[in-house]
Parts: C-alpha cells; sequence; structure tokens
C-alpha cells in the first residue's frame, strides 16, 4: 500500500514537472512568434530605408552630372 502511494506521488510529480514544462514551451513560443514579427518589421523598414538611400543617390548622380555640364559650359565659353 505504501508503494502505491509513493508511486501515485511521484506521478503527481511529474505531472506537475510536465505542465510546467508545458507553460514554459506556450511562453517561449510566444516570445519568438514576437521575435520574428519584429524582425519582420525591422526588414520592412530596411527594405524602405534602402530603397531612400537608392533614390538619394540617383538624384545625386543626376544633379552631380548637371552641375558637371554647367561648368563644361561656363568654361567654354570662356574660352
Amino acid at each position: 500500500m505504501e508503494e502505491i502511494q509513493r508511486l501515485n506521488d511521484e506521478m503527481c510529480g511529474c505531472d506537475e514537472n510536465i505542465q510546467s514544462r508545458i507553460a514554459n514551451i506556450t511562453t517561449l513560443e510566444s516570445l519568438i512568434a514576437k521575435s520574428r514579427e519584429r524582425f519582420s518589421d525591422y526588414k520592412v523598414e530596411r527594405d524602405s530605408l534602402q530603397d531612400k538611400k537608392k533614390f538619394v543617390y540617383l538624384v545625386f548622380s543626376v544633379m552631380r552630372t548637371h552641375v558637371f555640364d554647367l561648368i563644361v559650359n561656363e568654361i567654354l565659353l570662356m574660352v
């Protein structure tokens, strides 16, 4: 009889351990999901910033070419 009680107590302890681990797994899965969402948001922001950077470089290139052409024309007019 004592052994049955001891085994039942041990089984209850194992059940509590299992429930605790299930709760930890649920918490970790939630944290992972939130982390993935934040990562996706950062990727969208990064892509947007890269597009803006490309646009700025394009504008800079066009302006530089225009300024260069103006300087060349001024020099040619001086000659």
